[in-house]
């Protein structure tokens, strides 16, 4: 492999633990609800820009960030609780087309308050590279790659080791059998819906020193995010996090062999693809059937 290649590799390793923990986003909130929430890529920019507006005010990137996870995630609770909890019952369709009209009022929202022009968001990092095996490397990637792997590591240890985890996953195969355990499936909705803003929101803290801050920057990752999610299997975390690697590495490639003009449809051929040959994804469950609440 040449070093250009391994460059695109490595980048796209970096990338796509962006594109993971977006796309674990969406993995949450369906393997709980049902719900694909296709405002996901627009908590990224909220926790962007919350993240931003945190440090104008003296806070410490790092602790911006956490803040800015735990109102986004609340946010999202909230708007669970009052918004798509009533629409449950009408069919989950109409739940899910309400998520569109809440990704409009997110940017429309964010362009009152910070307006259109875009915002940089400073590094917590240099923007310094080092050269490992040939291979340069930024902080800000590192960074990147071990938070997504780590948060996504976490998120597999709660579903799979906690009862809190457990429970979500009765609640996604049989909502009547949850409730004649005592499991709260209200509860878990909201929970999945917090779980899935604080991780978009720490996406956006993440990227937005390289990305820049605007009212729309959301749109493209809430894409990758949705495909990577679909790729690796919707409602795997470990799915959504292979499904973004894979498709970041396969943009880079594509724009180091072929043009930059092919990277946007490289997410649209991919998803194509993996549909005809296998729709539960690379890493889905097979015969998994869809949530209903």
């Amino acid at each position: 492999m040449s070093s250009l290649a391994l460059q695109a590799v490595v980048s796209g390793l970096a990338a796509g633990s962006i594109y993971g923990l977006v796309g674990v986003g969406f993995s949450l909130t369906y393997r709980t609800t049902g719900v694909i929430n296709f405002a996901q890529g627009d908590l990224v920019a909220l926790g962007a820009y919350l993240c931003l507006w945190l440090w104008t005010l003296g806070a410490p990137l790092p602790v911006a960030m956490l803040v800015s996870a735990a109102l986004v995630g609340l946010t999202m609770g909230v708007v669970e609780r009052l918004a798509l909890r009533p629409l449950y019952k009408h069919g989950i369709v109409f739940a899910i087309m309400s998520t569109v009209g809440l990704s409009v009022t997110i940017q429309s929202v964010i362009q009152l308050i910070w307006g259109p022009v875009a915002l940089v968001l400073p590094r917590m990092t240099s923007a310094d590279t080092a050269v490992v095996l040939g291979v340069r490397v930024s902080p800000s990637q590192g960074i990147n790659l071990l938070v997504g792997l780590l948060l996504i590591a976490g998120l597999v240890w709660l579903l799979e080791r906690t009862k809190v985890g457990r429970g979500m996953r009765t609640v996604a195969r049989d909502r009547d059998v949850a409730a004649l355990l005592g499991i709260s499936a209200a509860r878990l909705f909201f929970l999945s819906f917090v779980m899935s803003g604080a991780l978009a929101a720490i996406a956006g803290g993440l990227v937005g020193p390289d990305q820049g801050l605007t009212p729309t920057m959301g749109l493209p990752l809430g894409i990758a995010g949705f495909t990577a999610a679909v790729i690796g299997g919707l409602g795997s975390p470990l799915g959504a996090l292979f499904g973004g690697m894979f498709l970041a590495v396969a943009e880079n490639l594509a724009v180091l062999y072929l043009t930059p003009d092919y990277k946007d449809a490289v997410a649209f051929c991919l998803l194509v693809v993996v549909l005809l040959i296998r729709p539960q994804g690379l890493l889905g469950e097979s015969g998994a059937t869809a949530r209903t609440v």
